[in-house]
């Protein structure tokens, strides 16, 4: 079989056979992707998850490149990062475009108590001879080292310097996604994008619109006060719980920035509150399980860590009936408190006479003296089975975002139908 060359040439395209076009083009198996019921995985939550490229920007000299060199260290220690404990140790390559390997990296590391045999699995490419990422040059040259180092993160700092197409054109970042972005993606690799924002400040990165268009989230890095930042993310394509977080840069007993308690607990604190009231609002006993919170939840489309389901599920079990959605709201920051804001590095409490960090997620004892109360939806508690058609958003709480209704978050698909 052939067709005409799109491009214009008299000439046929010969087409390859049905069983190697399917060899060259394998589709998505539904049998097998619907049977995982792995959930969205991450390095570091909520900052980096497995396989997804991320982009942190902030305005020049306010310390990403400092905060993403910290980050990358414990990446590939698996050590504690704003008050997440990195699960396993990544072999993390750093391409670093602007810092001077003395003056700035050599320096900051020692600051932060880190020495060569710290850094094993750190792989820093400083003022790499990389052709532009916007080019299948540049990309294949990037491969080569990603393979060479057997990296699963990758870190551009930053990416504006890291093309060399004009900032401002859209086509420049089109060609980043098409020609490295795509094959970072279909190798497996993490990738962290630092850049700058603009003039204007309010109007995000600096440069095309088409710039963000190919990563799965933005965060924006903010000065409060000279020790003192915000990380918020903006956009995001997957869930994020805690998407705006409260920092602290501390310079003893050695440089790090630690999380503020407040913005570690508001954002999982919200989620459980979420799963407390979709469950009342479905009909789900008191009793129900973490997983049946969860396999309703799913139906939803709303995703999340198991311990966070546990957690909901505590905290309905501490009401003797289901229902009483405002009263759980008080309940709920009981459980799930938030992973201790302070780091879980040992170097971190050196030398100060400081306890090891504690306030595991649902540690604490919660009280059951609230009383019982009716069912949001009226009527009696029944069991939400496979078959039961979950609540719709008519009902009194929202089954999306779990709030009044008329009061869904900016964010609930509902408030934009």
């Amino acid at each position: 079989m052939s067709i005409p060359d799109p491009t214009g040439d008299a000439s046929a395209i010969a087409i390859v056979s049905g069983s190697e076009g399917r060899e060259r083009f394998p589709a998505l198996d539904w049998h097998s992707l619907f049977a995982d019921d792995h959930e969205e995985e991450w390095l570091h939550e909520p900052l980096l998850p497995a396989r997804r490229s991320v982009v942190i920007y902030s305005p020049p000299k306010v310390g990403k490149s400092l905060l993403m060199l910290e980050f990358a260290v414990a990446l590939s220690r698996a050590e504690s990062f704003l008050g997440y404990q990195i699960k396993e140790r990544q072999r993390v390559l750093y391409v670093d475009f602007e810092n001077d390997p003395r003056g700035d990296i050599r320096a900051r590391l020692r600051a932060m108590d880190y020495g060569p045999d710290d850094l094993d699995q750190l792989h820093y490419l400083s003022f790499p001879t990389l052709a532009g990422l916007d080019t299948a040059r540049g990309a294949v040259e990037l491969l080569e080292a990603v393979n060479a180092y057997r990296a699963t993160v990758v870190v551009i700092d930053t990416v504006s310097r890291a093309v060399e197409g004009e900032e401002n054109s859209n086509d420049t970042w089109l060609g980043l996604y098409r020609h490295t972005g795509l094959k970072l993606k279909q190798a497996g690799v993490a990738v962290v994008r630092l850049d700058h924002t603009g003039k204007d400040e309010t109007k995000g990165q600096r440069g095309g619109s088409a710039k963000s268009g190919d990563v799965d989230a933005v965060w924006r890095l903010s000065r409060v006060s000279d020790e003192r930042f915000r990380l918020e993310c903006t956009d995001s394509r997957m869930q994020i719980d805690a998407k705006s977080l409260s920092l602290t840069r501390r310079r003893l007993p050695r440089l790090h920035h630690s999380l503020d308690a407040s913005s570690a607990t508001t954002g999982r604190e919200a989620k459980i509150a979420q799963l407390v009231n979709l469950a009342d609002a479905n009909g789900l006993p008191a009793d129900a399980s973490r997983e049946a919170i969860r396999d309703l939840a799913k139906r939803f489309g709303i995703g999340g860590r198991n311990d966070v389901f546990g957690d909901a599920a505590r905290a309905r079990k501490a009401v003797p009936a289901v229902g009483d959605s405002a009263a759980r709201r008080d309940l709920s920051p009981q459980f799930g408190t938030a992973r201790d804001s302070g780091s879980q590095n040992p170097r971190d409490h050196a030398g100060m006479g400081c306890p090891q960090p504690s306030g595991t997620a649902g540690d604490n004892t919660p009280s059951p003296s609230l009383s019982p109360s009716q069912h949001p939806m009226g009527g009696t508690v029944g069991t939400a089975g496979r078959d039961a058609e979950p609540v719709g958003l008519d009902a009194a709480y929202c089954s999306i975002c779990g709030l009044g209704a008329g009061k869904h978050t900016g964010s609930c698909k509902a408030a934009k139908r």
